[in-house]
């Protein structure tokens, strides 16, 4: 039962009490005497701006398991800055606020005994923790007792819907590969093509000078709505493209990137398997040499900021004739083929796949590893 004052509300026991809180944002007050009390902040979240890639599939998921499930259920978005991990946390709060009829406790600083606070609320809740590395970790005395909430140790008949944001993905070994925890993580890293693509069209005043925006974007190392607007803004500013500023302006171009396509009978794949990915020096350097020996038994590999791949071990590296045009082509195997008895090379432990390398092409964006 609730005791409630304006549109704040305290734990309470006695007549013309509220059996639960409104719908709504509320955050956590500890007085330094006196109950504790969930003030009202907002009745939700609002976007007086237009929202860029917004996740709609990803949200639609998370809220039909909802309906579809009992007990608790985790979320976390990991990622950059600047991506649309908040905003895709707060669109997900809503629903629960709108559709759902509940509060949202929103925590924004380290709160001790927080687990015992939500224990003892008696309803269904959502418990929004922005930058969770941070305020809870591994060397944190509350965690543990939040991550038994989570577990549903603490045999409450209420559901709690934890949503977590963090700025790194790997947010410690408690919470991940563990879906009882945590159900649904999502890493959200630089913006889309077509979300790049509308974000320009809506505001580069020079149309004349889209194209040559869109391929200064593609090579940078970070892309963000805060950066892709920077540069447009910067355009607007100056009615000049981006390669005159580029010297000049505060972000990181990447080097030399590469697709890497499948070969499937004798042709290169429709679809890459890595875009936008480094490969090892010695690879680079021998797509200057003629002779490529050196690379034969060594281990392929692929890399970009956010993550690194094996590929195979190199069986056989040349340049061939596609499509009449000269492709630096890799055969490699996800086992050491050498040594291996001829009558076992059908193993497909052994198989060997064919990549097409092909040097990245700026116009032609494809964000994501």
């Amino acid at each position: 039962m609730y005791s409630k004052h304006h549109l704040d509300y305290t734990l309470a026991t006695g007549a013309d009490l509220q059996t639960s809180m409104n719908p709504g944002i509320y955050t956590i007050e500890i007085p330094m005497m006196g109950p504790i009390r969930y003030a009202h902040s907002k009745t939700d979240y609002s976007f007086p701006y237009k929202i860029y890639g917004t996740e709609t599939q990803f949200i639609e998921r998370v809220c039909k398991t909802y309906t579809n499930t009992t007990g608790n259920l985790g979320i976390l978005l990991s990622g950059i800055k600047g991506t649309g991990k908040s905003v895709t946390a707060e669109m997900l709060c809503n629903h629960f606020i709108h559709n759902e009829k509940l509060p949202v406790f929103m925590i924004t600083d380290a709160i001790d005994q927080l687990a015992s606070i939500i224990s003892v609320i008696p309803q269904d809740l959502v418990v929004f923790i922005d930058e969770y590395e941070k305020l809870y970790n591994s060397s944190n005395k509350n965690e543990s007792a939040l991550l038994s909430i989570m577990d549903g140790a603490m045999n409450s008949k209420f559901r709690r819907i934890f949503i977590l944001t963090a700025n790194k993905h790997h947010v410690g070994d408690y919470l991940m590969n563990r879906p009882g925890r945590i159900r649904y993580t999502k890493t959200f890293t630089n913006l889309t093509k077509p979300v790049i693509e509308e974000i320009v069209s809506d505001i580069l005043i020079y149309p004349n000078r889209k194209d040559a925006v869109i391929e200064y974007i593609s090579q940078l190392e970070l892309i963000t709505i805060d950066i892709v607007k920077s540069v447009v803004e910067e355009v607007n500013i100056h009615d000049e493209d981006p390669s005159i500023f580029d010297g000049v302006f505060n972000v990181s171009k990447l080097e030399m990137l590469y697709d890497v396509f499948p070969i499937e009978n004798g042709e290169i794949g429709s679809v890459a398997l890595y875009n936008r990915v480094e490969l090892d020096d010695d690879v680079v350097a021998s797509m200057l040499l003629s002779n490529h020996d050196d690379l034969i038994g060594k281990f392929f590999s692929v890399y970009n900021s956010y993550t690194d791949r094996g590929v195979g071990y190199i069986d056989k590296v040349e340049f061939r004739k596609i499509a009449g045009q000269n492709i630096f082509v890799i055969s490699a195997s996800k086992n050491r083929r050498f040594g291996v008895p001829a009558d076992n090379l059908a193993d497909p432990e052994y198989a060997i796949t064919e990549y097409a390398i092909i040097p990245k092409k700026p116009t032609h964006i494809s964000f994501i590893l």
